[in-house]
């Protein structure tokens, strides 16, 4: 990136042109240079007009800044030399920073956000990050609407339902990156979290409510007496009448989870074979259980319900998790491949909280303090080598 590249790329910021993606970097950047070179010993008229610089970056409506311009400019002539030379290295950085901050396909690595396509009965697709707010189908059955980022269905004529049972379904899918919340036809209320889908017949209130979920979503039922609401993921049913509870049940993994924050549910494993539930291995879960369903294993225990739905919330919450299931999520919101140098890595415990909208700058700084394991000796506790974490192009790769 040339010295004037930068300049265009800092005016776009004052001018409020960035992107999400160049705002986020720059001011990253800036934070991060600053405190590098708390100690660089340059004259105090440099390190005042540098702290200038990041005033205007970070704060460019403040009152001060045209004083400020008009010191800079007397700096710079004053110390012309060392500003060029310094002015030369920032923009090597922020070139080769630029560079480790995008993909392999161009894309800068960033937090998700809210995207979802929609998939109408007769096949039709809508982008819900295109659509505007308001009515975006109707079929004389079902009205659909978005409303901000949440997705409505309204059943305006419920007999004609009735008539259409069996006659196709509905999607919702978030791709890796991307949460979305959906209100069911029976006012039920579902958040999507990344790499997600559910999927729901177009009768989906005339008998039980049938859905199917592949990924990880957050339920809160309405409470209905005379029609069950049944959850069926790749390993089990979940069946309820009204509560609030969270599946994780990802096509690649093993692992399946299903965690109750209220009411009651029943888990039920599917036989591989026949795909059908039987009754005698079902579970009954209470208010902070959670059912873990494995190929070799199915067990409850009691957990901290706050966890499991963080995501929701727009945080990362990890308490005592393998890295494995740490980065397969991470990796799903910030939409980058995560590989090993060592297999082993991915059975490190890992415990630690922080913001889904975080910098993937500073996600890898909170991964790696949080990386030092201890491992035990007999009574005494040694201290692992520690892991690390590396960005090259859109693949996270984590090291020893």
């Amino acid at each position: 990136m040339t010295k004037n590249e930068v300049i265009a790329l800092l005016q776009r910021y004052e001018d409020q042109l960035c992107t999400p993606e160049e705002r986020v970097f720059l001011q990253n950047w800036y934070l991060d240079q600053s405190k590098k070179n708390a100690s660089l010993t340059l004259s105090e008229n440099f390190l005042i007009d540098k702290e200038a610089s990041l005033r205007l970056i970070l704060y460019p409506r403040a009152r001060h800044r045209i004083s400020t311009l008009k010191r800079s400019v007397y700096l710079y002539k004053k110390y012309s030399r060392i500003v060029n030379t310094a002015l030369f290295i920032i923009c090597l950085s922020v070139s080769f920073l630029l560079y480790r901050s995008m993909g392999g396909d161009g894309r800068a690595v960033v937090p998700g956000g809210y995207r979802a396509m929609l998939t109408l009965p007769e096949g039709g697709t809508i982008n819900l990050v295109d659509a505007g707010n308001g009515v975006i189908a109707t079929d004389g059955a079902m009205k659909i609407r978005k409303v901000n980022n949440e997705l409505l269905f309204e059943i305006i004529d419920s007999q004609k339902i009735y008539r259409e049972r069996g006659q196709g379904e509905y999607k919702i899918e978030t791709p890796n990156g991307g949460q979305y919340a959906v209100v069911l036809p029976d006012h039920s209320k579902v958040w999507l979290n990344a790499g997600s889908t559910i999927s729901f017949p177009v009768d989906f209130t005339a008998a039980d409510r049938r859905l199917q979920l592949n990924g990880e979503a957050y339920f809160e039922v309405f409470k209905d007496k005379l029609h069950a609401f049944r959850v069926r993921t790749k390993m089990q049913n979940v069946e309820v009448l009204g509560t609030h509870f969270n599946i994780s049940s990802y096509a690649d993994e093993a692992v399946t989870k299903t965690t109750l924050l209220q009411g009651t549910v029943q888990v039920v494993p599917l036989t591989s074979a026949s795909g059908h539930a039987p009754t005698e291995n079902l579970r009954v879960l209470a208010p902070n259980e959670e059912a873990v369903l494995t190929p070799n294993a199915f067990y409850v225990k009691k957990v901290d319900p706050a966890d499991a739905i963080a995501w929701k919330d727009g945080l990362f919450t990890f308490t005592d998790q393998p890295l494995e299931e740490v980065m397969a999520e991470i990796g799903r919101w910030y939409d980058v491949n995560i590989s090993y140098g060592d297999g082993q890595l991915k059975e490190e415990k890992f415990t630690a909280s922080f913001s889904k909208y975080t910098s993937m700058t500073t996600v890898l700084k909170i991964l790696e303090s949080t990386g030092a394991v201890y491992g035990e000796n007999g009574d005494v506790p040694v201290k692992k080598e520690d892991i690390h974490f590396r960005m090259e192009g859109r693949e996270l790769k984590v090291y020893r």
